[in-house]
């Protein structure tokens, strides 16, 4: 029976998670179109999202008041993040380098072939100062980002050739160019994920938290994903001869969550919560309340091949971001018959969430 709850639970983990990066390598595929710049406003609404879900979902029941004991719990925790709705767009300043498929449409109103591929030329060379828009990762997919070619008016380009006796000077118009890049999430809500969990306890009030996704091709067009995660929760009335009114504990979880080279999170969170079990024979309610201290990042990977004097290069970029969550208190219920737990939470912070699991226990 252990060996079959655990492979249903990861079965239920991949699907779920395999919704939130379907079409991953598209996604790489659209981050290559992108400036570092452009991509971090791109994809800040998941970052904070993601990071929100996986530090939520764990500091629910605390620990038994037990000097020795072994308790086991076992199950899936599923958590949901509501986008906020004003990310869905985003429009920066910044730098970029045209292709020469994109320099070839900036160009197409110059007549003269030569003096055309020259301009070509130079533009595919240069960084240029650009105004960039359009839907971040949350936002349309019927909608693409769109770069503004000379915002301030106009680029001035300097032709010199043997065939002309004088050089030639060229003004290019502000001008729009069409990435190609839409939205991902098409307006989805929310931000759903889902993790299998397990509770090891009980030693001096203390128990141990386990999350864990091993690295396996979870769908063709995402690659290995993995995840690994490990806390402690602790009882302090373990300590106290007299019970207190309610039952307390303090815990940390640190976690890390990673898709192929794209994307590696990480997380980490810690708090305080209040709780009380009220036990009619088989069956068990008990309301909870916290607060938790949390933080997230997410390391992105991806590359993009611009034009240089040696021909095409591929360059790597590399950035970090940091989630936007670090205050959030909770109110949640765990209900419990016999040796099934079916918890609820919600969660209150910049980016609120709510969770929903259910464990056996052991």
């Amino acid at each position: 029976m252990g060996f079959n709850l655990k492979k249903t639970i990861c079965s239920v983990c991949i699907l779920i998670l395999s919704q939130n990066y379907v079409h991953a390598q598209s996604l790489e595929k659209r981050l290559e179109q992108l400036s570092e710049s452009a991509a971090k406003y791109y994809l800040s609404p998941l970052v904070n999202t993601f990071g929100a879900n996986i530090n939520s979902g764990w500091l629910t029941t605390p620990p038994e008041k037990k000097i020795l004991g072994l308790d086991i719990e076992l199950g899936v925790v599923g958590m949901g993040s509501y986008f906020d709705d004003s990310q869905d767009f985003f429009q920066s300043e910044g730098t970029f380098r045209f292709s020469e498929d994109e320099a070839a449409n900036l160009t197409a109103s110059i007549d003269d072939p030569v003096i055309r591929e020259q301009v070509v030329q130079q533009i595919i060379r240069e960084d240029f100062n650009i105004l960039i828009f359009g839907p971040s990762i949350i936002g349309s997919n019927s909608r693409n980002i769109q770069v503004m070619f000379a915002p301030d008016g106009a680029e001035d380009f300097k032709v010199s050739d043997p065939q002309y006796p004088f050089p030639v000077y060229v003004k290019l118009p502000s001008q729009l160019i069409d990435l190609g890049v839409p939205g991902f999430l098409d307006n989805f809500p929310m931000m759903p994920s889902a993790v299998p969990q397990i509770k090891i306890g009980t030693l001096y009030g203390t128990r141990m938290l386990l999350r864990y996704l091993p690295s396996i091709d979870a769908h063709e067009d995402i690659g290995k994903m993995g995840m690994f995660g490990i806390g402690l929760q602790h009882n302090p009335g373990v300590w106290f001869k007299s019970p207190l009114p309610v039952d307390v504990s303090v815990g940390f979880l640190k976690q890390n969550f990673s898709v192929e080279n794209l994307v590696n999170v990480s997380a980490m969170s810690y708090g305080v919560n209040v709780g009380k079990t009220f036990s009619f024979g088989w069956f068990a309610l008990t309301p909870f309340a916290g607060y938790l201290r949390s933080s997230s990042s997410a390391e992105i990977n991806y590359s993009r091949d611009i034009e240089t004097d040696a021909g095409i290069q591929t360059v790597k970029i590399n950035f970090k971001m940091d989630g936007e969550n670090k205050d959030v208190f909770n109110l949640g219920v765990n209900f419990r018959f016999l040796f099934v737990n079916l918890v609820a939470d919600y969660n209150f912070a910049k980016y609120n969430s709510f969770t929903a699991g259910m464990f056996f226990s052991f």
